[in-house]
């Protein structure tokens, strides 16, 4: 991992992969539209019953938690975000270009937290503030209605947005434990490494196994002499490039007589 791989860096890097992945963007409207709309609505039903509701109802009202009533239906979508933070990578498989880039899984996963928490929580209570004057607005005049300027109140909204943040937390938590990491990345990118090497300290051969048809003027011992290798290093790079059978044979076989190395039909 490069020395500028900080956890602040980590944290950059994961904020515009939330803000760019279309699962966090739609998750956090249909937040909103829950929320608002729902909240809004109930309100509004609310307000045009208010005539018809009985005393035991209009004494056990509360403008509060019936504004904010969307909110029943909205954590469902926070949670949602939560677990499609994590998964929605193993699923497409991105998952193994981020451990390739974040080896420390520690931080990786710090930081998707920390995203997830200042987001959630920024938006959590931009809309729980939001649906609260929405509902009392609806309220006015009508209804009873409840001011932020009470201690009572204000608690209550921003605790119904402290409420949907650990709900979020909660769903990207339980989406990480059901993951599991794919078994191949750590051998790919070891494979990958082992490639470059090889390319970079055996070029001809590299063109060798590469270019196949400029195989038929050259013999086995030619190309294991001028890569600095004996004939039998062919085998052990074959097995480094993962033909593990019968080696470079599976793009070519060998003219037993001058020794030469023909392309398979």
């Amino acid at each position: 991992m490069s020395s500028n791989q900080t956890l602040v860096n980590v944290v950059k890097s994961e904020w515009i992969k939330f803000r760019t992945v279309r699962s966090s963007v739609m998750g956090v409207i249909v937040f909103f539209v829950l929320t608002l709309g729902l909240g809004g609505l109930i309100s509004w039903a609310i307000r045009s019953h208010w005539s018809h509701s009985s005393v035991s109802d209009r004494l056990t009202f509360d403008p509060v938690s019936t504004s904010l009533a969307g909110i029943i239906f909205a954590q469902f979508a926070v949670g949602v975000i939560g677990v499609l933070f994590i998964t929605s990578e193993y699923s497409s498989g991105s998952i193994r270009t981020t451990l390739t880039a974040v080896s420390n899984r520690l931080r990786l996963i710090s930081a998707k937290t920390i995203v997830l928490a200042v987001t959630l929580i920024v938006v959590s209570e931009v809309v729980c503030f939001a649906t609260f004057e929405l509902g009392q607005s609806i309220f006015k005049g009508v209804v009873p209605t409840a001011s932020l300027g009470t201690l009572d109140v204000l608690r209550s909204v921003l605790l119904a947005g402290a409420y949907l943040t650990l709900l979020t937390i909660a769903g990207f938590a339980l989406g990480s434990s059901c993951v599991t990491a794919p078994r191949a990345s750590a051998s790919s990118s070891r494979s990958c490494s082992s490639c470059r090497s090889f390319s970079r300290s055996c070029p001809e051969l590299a063109e060798l196994v590469l270019e196949v048809p400029a195989l038929r003027t050259r013999s086995l011992n030619d190309v294991a002499f001028s890569a600095g290798l004996s004939p039998g290093g062919l085998e052990r790079v074959s097995h480094t490039l993962g033909l593990r059978d019968r080696g470079l044979r599976r793009w070519c076989h060998f003219d037993d007589s001058p020794r030469r190395l023909i392309p398979s039909p």
